[in-house]
């Protein structure tokens, strides 16, 4: 894939990213998902919009690719929402907190773009392990397959991803 296309895809999934994330519902659950089930929101957003623009089940070279290309990446946000979180706790003693929380959540967003752009690096750069697409009616299941696939399988946290992809259906409808 050229770099012009990687370019294009990681400006829609970021954009896609970013517009469903914006819907409260949408927020809440995958905040949910991250903080009290520890899955990550990138991860999940991009087997959602992964499965709708391929349709199809991401391999095991390519969700080892991705893991790989993003290991560092997912490192630093954690550091960064601690350090966040720290301060936070701290604001009352910190006579310029407002400004300094900007800019840590622009930083911490900074890496999150980052973030997908390495998920998608890892899919289509690393990887040419490319299978044909699946039929559309599929469409939830492998959704799943790939959420699976991308933060784990747990039984606490399967019906929270089952309604994360029918928001998903219905963002996209």
């Amino acid at each position: 894939m050229s770099n012009l296309e990687l370019s294009k895809k990681v400006a829609d999934f970021w954009q896609r990213s970013t517009s469903f994330y914006s819907i409260a519902a949408v927020r809440e659950l995958l905040l949910q998902l991250q903080n009290d089930h520890q899955k990550n929101i990138n991860r999940l957003l991009f087997a959602l919009w992964f499965s709708s623009e391929e349709r199809r089940y991401l391999s095991q070279n390519e969700t080892r690719a991705i893991k790989h290309s993003v290991q560092p990446v997912e490192s630093w946000i954690i550091q960064a929402r601690k350090i966040r979180f720290e301060i936070k706790a701290q604001q009352e003693t910190i006579e310029n907190y407002p400004s300094i929380r900007e800019g840590l959540l622009a930083s911490e967003l900074a890496l999150e773009k980052l973030h997908q752009q390495r998920i998608l690096q890892g899919v289509y750069e690393l990887v040419e392990d490319i299978k044909s697409p699946i039929n559309q009616t599929n469409a939830p299941e492998v959704m799943l397959g790939n959420i699976h696939r991308m933060c784990g399988q747990t039984q606490e946290a399967e019906n929270l991803y089952l309604q994360l992809i029918q928001l998903w259906q219905d963002f996209e409808n």
